[in-house]
Formats: C-alpha cells, structure tokens, sequence
C-alpha cells in the first residue's frame, strides 16, 4: 500500500455488524469538520505529516473515530533518504514503489524506526498504529526481526497499543492488542481467478490467521482497487470462506490528496 490512498466504502459483515470502516489517507488536506465530527463506527489512518496530527487536532475532528497513524518498519522516510548511516543498512533500492527499504536484520535499521514508531505513538489521542508491509518479513528467517521492533513499541506504551495491519499474516498470533487486519488486494475476485500454488498458500496461511484473527474479536477488512470485484459472487471454496469473515470488500482509489466524497470540502 505504497501509493496514497483515500477510501471509504461501507458494507455490511457477517461477522461483525459493528465493525469500523477504515479511511486510510495520505494527503494533507483538511477534512469537513462538520461530516467529520458526524461519523460513528469509523477507523482513520492519517500519517504523522498530516495537519490534524501536527496539531493534535485528529481527536477534534474524529471524536467517534478509532484513530491510528500510518507507519512503515520496512523504509527510510524520504527526508532521511539522504542519512549516510541508514545508507549503511539498507537493501536494493525499491524501484517499483520507488522507495528505499531498510535491513531490518541490522540494529541499526531496528534502533532508527523503532524511534520513528514511537515519535508516532506520540500523537495525540491516537489508539495505535496502522502497519504496512511487514509482509515483506514475513518469513521464518526473517520475522523475528520485524517482529522485535513491535515488540518494543508495544512496552513502550503506557497503555495497550491496538495494532491494525496490512497482510503479515505471520504476525497476527504474537501480537496482543490486534485490534482490525487488512487483504490488501486479497478479495474473493481474486481468489477465483489464483492457481493451485496459490491457493494452496491461502489455504495454509491467510485462512488459519483470518480465523485466529476474527476468533480473538479483530474486525477483518478487505481491500480491492478494482470495482468489478467489488459484487462479485464467491465461487471456490478459499473465495467463500474468505467472504464469510470479510463481507463485501471495500473500494479504495489512489489519490494524493482526496478524501472520501462524504468528507471532502470540495463536494
């Protein structure tokens, strides 16, 4: 989830009638304080740049909301890009979202976000932090060390950070506090149209940690980027058993800078 996102579809789940529908932005406009203020059963992410969490004002605007802040493990912000010590401890440059990942097998990789996710947690009146990517250390020689900076964010709080994360099905289970997940690209669309490798991997991975997750009260969330897949009817049995714990999956559209139409000042 590497390109901005704004995005708010509401649906009914299965599962959890009282779920909270995600708006995920990285822009830096200001929402309508007025609809703001309105919406109940909502979760925001904004990231740390954003006005309302520069002047802790998130609070004042989504009173009802659950409120996370965005947060990477896996990059170097752009403003450090130029750092010569995190040069050091990074990998290939990512050519494809145009980003540069850090080594998180490194300490010093560890050390410089561990500080970034606790300069976050320090946003007020946030519940926790929205995690990207930690599927690309999602693997059993290379979890522990993602996993060893969560960990030192969660005894970092005074109180229980709620964690809402994007894939990194290898992590749901070690993580207390899970309180929403996101499929990513992961819709029962999809799912019917996978090869055999690939459903198997579902299967064995991303169906067990849905139903550990939705058996510990986590709200699941399904993401596509592609309308069509929005009213699609399940056909296999990975697509079914997905849409029994998700619902109908959420629409999102890549903009810098929009906001849901119910919330933007220009509509």
């Amino acid at each position: 989830m590497n390109d901005s996102i704004a995005m708010a579809t509401m649906r009914d789940s299965p599962t959890n009638m009282t779920a909270h529908q995600p708006i995920i932005y990285y822009g830096t406009e200001l929402p309508s304080r007025a609809r703001a203020r309105e919406l109940k059963n909502i979760s925001v992410v904004l990231q740390t740049y954003h006005p309302l969490c520069q002047l802790n004002r998130f609070a004042d605007y989504f009173p009802h909301a659950q409120r996370y802040v965005y947060f990477n493990p896996t990059v170097v912000p752009r403003q450090f890009s130029t750092d010569p010590q995190l040069r050091a401890v990074t990998l290939e440059y990512d050519t494809k979202w145009n980003l540069q990942r850090l080594d998180l097998k490194h300490p010093a990789a560890r050390h410089f976000v561990i500080t970034q996710g606790k300069l976050a947690l320090q946003t007020k009146s946030v519940h926790g932090l929205f995690i990207d990517d930690l599927d690309r250390w999602d693997s059993p020689s290379r979890r522990r060390y993602a996993y060893s900076v969560l960990r030192e964010l969660a005894s970092e709080r005074i109180r229980s950070t709620s964690w809402f994360i994007n894939r990194g099905f290898g992590f749901w289970k070690r993580l207390s506090g899970l309180a929403a997940v996101l499929l990513e690209e992961i819709s029962p669309c999809l799912l019917d149209h996978l090869n055999p490798a690939d459903l198997s991997w579902v299967t064995a991975v991303v169906l067990p940690a849905l139903r550990h997750a939705h058996a510990r009260g986590a709200e699941i969330h399904c993401l596509t980027y592609v309308p069509g897949e929005v009213g699609w009817i399940p056909q296999g049995n990975a697509a079914s058993a997905v849409a029994a714990l998700t619902g109908r999956p959420l629409l999102a559209c890549r903009h810098l800078d929009r906001w849901p139409k119910m919330l933007d000042e220009r509509t």
